[in-house]
């Protein structure tokens, strides 16, 4: 993954999960398949600007035409990856764990 920028589903679900607060993770894995438009404007839009969306790429390439399908896209592959793999805070504190030893291995 180049910086902020997934080039794969497994990436940007990774990506995901390092960075959406874990409160609006729970609320997306509830949320009713009728009203997940509703993320359009804030988590969508915030996926759009911090993936890179705008400028393609290839997770762009692979999924859709238009940013904003892509981001709902990634919303979705998140929503069911958190439905078949219900260990899935497990799986983000490890991600995050990763983060941050990542980090501080590049600070020393």
């Amino acid at each position: 993954m180049r910086k902020n920028r997934p080039e794969t589903m497994a990436e940007a679900i990774q990506f995901c999960f390092i960075k959406i607060p874990l409160k609006t993770l729970e609320e997306l894995e509830i949320k009713p398949e009728e009203e997940m438009f509703e993320c359009h404007f804030g988590l969508g839009m915030w996926l759009r600007n911090s993936l890179g969306l705008w400028s393609g790429g290839p997770l762009l390439a692979l999924e859709c035409v238009h940013p904003d399908d892509a981001s709902m896209v990634i919303l979705d592959e998140l929503r069911k990856y958190m439905k078949q793999h219900p260990d899935w805070r497990l799986v983000r504190r490890q991600l995050i764990k990763g983060e941050k030893e990542r980090k501080q291995r590049k600070k020393s």
